[in-house]
């Protein structure tokens, strides 16, 4: 085994995905451990008003005009093709909008802060949306600078980077051990500014400010089918949240906490394999042009996850009960939402082939699926809570939607593929 990993760090190939493989596998236990103990640390009702309040920001994605999907999917296009300097002129201009987005998106995190203290909050609320100027200011970094990163093939930095979040996710428990409620509160804006600072000092592509119009108006031509996919995308994240913090409130909220928790860390793997899945995929078909030279790259993850993380979700299902009564007895009422929530999350890991849309920028049916299993979920959460008003009834509508989801992708990916005469669109070459 390790002559294996020895020859993976020597080969120049390889060594950035495995970094950038592993360190997300490190994450996985780094953001369980050090969530579980910060759980133990706190009250649900306080973890419950944090997450409250973060559930604006999907809804703060909107700006971002699907840009860093766009940019990132074309620079990985571009780099295939053997034009760095379009490339470069493109991840200019894609910063210079990131930065605006930011600025627009802490002035609404503002605005909406002043609404809620006018409103008469408690205290921890207040905290809460002060701090989270903090996430909205640094998240569209994060985002544009991770697909940049990903799109340049710059596994290796990233997964440096993401080893050094992994760190910094158990340090920063002392702030909650110390501090409490407002020390958790701290901890989560320091994790969001950290993310985005380190992934902008240390880019190894040489970025700067520079905006071109005829290449934003480009880039936003591409980008819009990638926004409503990222939005809905977004609210797809979101809805279990949305659903409770509206519908049963901050303390319910609290224990379902349980259950974000717990499908992270059956998906953080999967998504680090998708990542790198989709940026090889977009540079083989900018080389090639041809859609179906793509098979064995789109299905063969679905295959080493349904297989790699089935007995390992099964543990998981059987042994959370008897870990929560153990460790965390305030969150026992969050036990069945979790088990739901774990099974969504390995659901989920089977819709990597989905990366496929992207690369070859076939969006449209891609988009109306979503939006289909995004009004599934919604109808059943909201149908789930009227019947029986529990975070379980939210959690089930999350697993019934997902596993549409996925099968409509797996279906979509077989279809594009088997589909002869498809290849790159014109509208592609956007520079």
């Amino acid at each position: 085994m390790w002559a294996t990993y020895s020859s993976q760090l020597k080969d120049p190939h390889l060594r950035g995905p495995f970094l950038y493989t592993s360190s997300g596998f490190v994450n996985v236990f780094a953001m369980a451990g050090s969530g579980f103990i910060v759980a133990r640390l706190v009250l649900p009702e306080e973890i419950g008003t944090w997450y409250s309040v973060i559930v604006l920001l999907p809804y703060l994605t909107l700006l971002s005009l699907g840009l860093p999907q766009a940019a990132g999917r074309q620079f990985a296009f571009l780099s295939g093709a053997g034009e760095q300097k379009k490339a470069q002129e493109l991840a200019n201009t894609a910063l210079s909008y990131t930065f605006l987005w930011s600025v627009v998106s802490m002035s609404i995190a503002v605005i909406v802060m002043f609404f809620v203290w006018s409103k008469g909050s408690d205290l921890q609320t207040r905290l809460a949306f002060v701090l989270f100027i903090i996430v909205a200011g640094s998240n569209p970094f994060k985002q544009y600078l991770h697909n940049l990163y990903r799109s340049g093939s710059e596994f290796g930095t990233l997964g440096a980077i993401q080893y050094v979040e992994s760190v910094f996710n158990i340090v920063s428990i002392a702030l909650v051990y110390f501090g409490g409620w407002v020390g958790l509160f701290i901890r989560y804006a320091s994790i969001a500014f950290l993310s985005a600072t380190l992934r902008f000092f240390l880019c190894p592509i040489p970025l700067r400010l520079h905006f071109s119009w005829p290449l934003f108006r480009q880039l936003f031509k591409m980008g819009l089918p990638r926004l409503i996919i990222t939005i809905v995308a977004g609210l797809f994240l979101a809805a279990d949240n949305t659903l409770i913090v509206t519908g049963l409130g901050k303390e319910a909220m609290g224990f379902y906490v349980l259950a974000i928790m717990a499908e992270r860390a059956v998906g953080a793997i999967p998504l680090s394999l998708r990542q790198i899945v989709q940026v090889q995929m977009t540079v083989r078909y900018g080389q090639t042009k041809v859609i179906n030279t793509l098979k064995r790259i789109t299905f063969l993850p679905v295959l080493i996850n349904a297989v790699v993380l089935l007995v390992p979700t099964i543990l998981a299902i059987i042994l959370i009960k008897p870990f929560v009564n153990a460790f965390l007895p305030n969150y026992i009422p969050g036990i069945d939402a979790a088990r739901l929530a774990i099974v969504a999350g390995y659901f989920s890991a089977l819709g990597i082939s989905g990366g496929l849309f992207g690369a070859v920028d076939r969006l449209s049916g891609y988009m109306f699926l979503m939006l289909g299993s995004l009004g599934l979920y919604y109808l059943l959460g909201l149908l789930g809570l009227r019947m029986y008003g529990t975070i379980e009834s939210v959690a089930a509508a999350k697993v019934l939607a997902t596993a549409f989801l996925v099968l409509g992708i797996n279906l979509m990916a077989f279809y594009y593929l088997n589909k002869k005469g498809l290849g790159e669109k014109k509208s592609s070459n956007i520079v």
